[in-house]
């Protein structure tokens, strides 16, 4: 279990005499998922619900299995309600990669699976909201060949529709295959997609608009312009195919459509990687009608004139646009991206975020909140540490309201795959970490953000300090007080009696001053536990006993 804290902060900044309000964010909570062959897991989804559960999808290794489909529930205090896992009749690997929930706590999750006799097979399955399998749906292409789930939704009327890529034979190679569920898991209709190119066509994004209609982007091979370019397919409710448009990139070279969103009026925004004309890949965002027409290109050739690609996009309700991938900005490699057009596909602002040892940095997922703000999550490469965990929200202006860069315990590779926000605008993050023995465990994040931090008056700080808690013991509460008397990067971490982690209240760059916290181990059991605070100049660690 996790701990549940709120943080009360008060702080004397020495070069500020006004209040002064800022944003923090603070590590709430994080959560490991170890299989039970203690071998490579990974979270790949993650959503919330409207009573503040978190819902995580991904895989693990479980003894005599393989890889499973795994799928865990937690409450917003971090504590799991339920683990669910699904192992595929081929008794083999399993990944589910995907994952929505419905209005009424049932949840979705979709991916591949190795069936008994066949390769790869698209499988979904729901489950009620108490973890219990409700069904699963296993589609096996032609000739039992590799078929690969790349897209998840579902609708208001818990319909559940995916897409992907499907192995059709030597002369259709891979193909786009669509398939409607209803809510009983009974298939309504599939829609496969062979281009005029007879080559491999593979589904990456799909949407459902408000009419019902779905919208499939992807990549195919299109005979006109000689190379693969973006597709969109638009189907009825009924899965019957409406129209198909391309997009050929000025490059007239290879063009994948990565992601696709539609708005409440029908329009459809679609980005992904495209060749340009003296550049290599660019970002290429086109948005079109409800009819297909389409209305605008945006593309976006990075400094470096290297490499750029989108992994996502999401849209507000004024009609704006925001993108993120990666892009060259200088040298080689490239470092994560954001981009926001406007209604009218003029951009209004880039952002990137490099890490510290300059190598390839990139986001795997942007989500929006009610409020306009972005939240982009992916991995940044930092010396030291390897790949990173970095999260980082964006308001709709572009100003970066906080960064969250997590390490885990053995600075080997940790990868974000999968952001959401919750109510609250609370931000959860779901991926893999490393841990010893070079394996990896499912590991969910929790960032809160606490508001308006105020001066208060010019009390002189006198050195790093780490304060005695106080009171100790305690039960639930006790304060953590510590001083900085110079603007520094600031961690401050809690353990157990064990060394694992439990908590991060602190990992920011903070103004000089006095800081306390209230710390809440309400879901903690009693025993000593630790707390480190640690700078660049100073690190101290103090024990605590919490008492039951």
């Amino acid at each position: 279990m996790k701990s549940l804290f709120s943080i009360v902060i008060i702080l004397i900044f020495l070069i500020l005499n006004h209040s002064n309000g800022i944003s923090q964010i603070n590590l709430h909570w994080n959560e490991r998922f170890n299989g039970s062959a203690n071998y490579y897991d990974e979270g790949r989804s993650i959503v919330t619900d409207n009573s503040g559960n978190i819902y995580v999808t991904g895989f693990s290794y479980s003894l005599g299995s393989f890889e499973d489909f795994t799928t865990i529930k937690y409450n917003s205090a971090g504590v799991s309600q339920w683990t669910a896992l699904f192992n595929g009749s081929g008794n083999s690997t399993d990944k589910a990669l995907f994952i929505q929930t419905d209005n009424s706590g049932n949840v979705y999750v979709s991916g591949y699976s190795t069936g008994a006799g066949s390769s790869y097979d698209y499988a979904t399955v729901k489950y009620n909201s108490a973890g219990i399998q409700q069904w699963s749906a296993v589609y096996n292409g032609q000739g039992n060949a590799i078929d690969y789930v790349t897209s998840l939704t579902t609708d208001d009327s818990g319909n559940v529709y995916v897409t992907g890529q499907s192995y059709g034979g030597f002369i259709t190679q891979y193909d786009i295959v669509t398939i409607k569920y209803n809510t009983a898991g009974v298939q309504q209709w599939t829609s496969r997609f062979d281009g005029s190119g007879s080559s491999n066509d593979i589904g990456s994004s799909l949407s459902v608009d408000y009419s019902g209609n779905v919208i499939v982007v992807g990549q195919s091979f299109e005979s006109n312009s000689g190379s693969y370019d973006y597709i969109i397919i638009k189907y009825n409710s009924a899965g019957e195919q409406v129209r198909i448009s391309y997009y050929d990139g000025p490059g007239n070279g290879i063009d994948v459509a990565t992601a696709v969103k539609t708005d409440n009026a029908g329009n459809i925004f679609v980005t992904g990687y495209s060749r340009g004309t003296s550049s290599q890949y660019d970002i290429a965002t086109v948005k079109y009608n409800p009819e297909g027409v389409e209305q605008w290109v945006s593309r976006h050739n990075g400094a470096a004139n290297g490499n750029d690609g989108a992994t996502g996009l999401v849209t507000d309700n004024n009609g704006n646009v925001f993108v993120t991938g990666y892009s060259g900005i200088s040298g080689s490699n490239y470092d994560i991206a954001v981009l926001k057009y406007d209604s009218t596909g003029v951009r209004q602002w880039l952002r990137s975020y490099t890490g510290t040892s300059n190598q390839n940095d990139s986001s795997t997922s942007i989500e929006i909140d009610n409020q306009g703000n972005i939240c982009v999550t992916g991995f940044c490469n930092n010396t030291g540490t390897s790949k990173d965990f970095v999260t980082i929200k964006y308001n709709t202006n572009g100003t970066q309201e906080w960064l969250g860069v997590y390490n885990g315990n053995t600075n080997g590779d940790d990868v974000a795959y999968s952001a959401a926000f919750d109510q609250n605008g609370d931000v959860f993050v779901t991926g893999k970490t490393t841990v010893p023995g070079s394996t990896t465990d499912i590991l969910t994040l929790k960032y809160s953000t606490v508001s308006g931090i105020n001066s208060i008056n010019n009390i002189p700080v006198n050195g790093f300090r780490l304060y005695d808690n106080y009171p100790n013991p305690f039960n639930p509460e006790t304060n953590i007080k510590f001083s900085i008397p110079e603007r520094s990067f600031v961690n401050l971490k809690i353990f157990d009696i064990n060394g694992r982690e439990v908590a991060q209240p602190v990992n920011e760059n903070l103004q000089p001053g006095l800081y306390e916290f209230k710390f809440k181990a309400v879901d903690l059991p009693s025993g000593v536990y630790f707390y480190n605070l640690k700078t660049e100049e100073f690190t101290e660690t103090k024990s605590m006993m919490l008492i039951k």
